[in-house]
């Protein structure tokens, strides 16, 4: 038989902490998984116009349907105050963005058609430049086009 004492105190037993790196691993693995990287750093000035209505693209997004494509003044002051398309990690002209497609779409290996194009313009660029670059894109058949805004009420002048 085992003798009961009243007056000792005992030790509260230690924390088991084996299963801690497995929990550790477990969430590095998930946060590396879920997580998307920015593709392309901008290299134009983008302040995005408001819009009352959106749609969020994420889903095309991850599944690599949508090309990106920055529309404003460089950020560079060196570079002039003229208004730049950028295309990936370089600037180019509504001319190019035909060229710059295809060779987009044969690297997925899908039809032009069934790829977004999202335009990221500044609220200060003219609609002109922006007509440039929708014909251009008519031109190869690109005929899905977004428009990059943020959700907030719209200003009438």
């Amino acid at each position: 038989m085992s003798k009961f004492r009243k007056g000792e105190k005992r030790k509260s037993p230690g924390i088991n902490t084996s299963a801690l790196p497995d929990i550790i691993f477990m969430l590095l693995f998930f946060f590396m998984v879920a997580t998307t990287s920015k593709d392309i750093d901008p290299m134009v000035k983008v302040k995005r116009p408001k819009s009352s209505e959106a749609t969020d693209l994420t889903p095309f997004k991850q599944r690599n349907e949508i090309d990106f494509v920055f529309v404003g003044l460089p950020m560079k002051e060196s570079l002039g105050d003229q208004v730049r398309l950028q295309l990936d990690g370089q600037f180019g002209d509504p001319e190019n963005i035909g060229g710059w497609k295809k060779l987009k779409a044969e690297d997925r290996g899908k039809a032009i058609e069934s790829i977004i194009t999202c335009l990221k313009t500044d609220e200060k660029v003219h609609y002109g430049y922006i007509y440039d670059v929708k014909e251009a894109l008519r031109d190869v058949k690109a005929l899905q086009v977004a428009y990059g805004a943020e959700k907030g009420k719209i200003k009438m002048d």
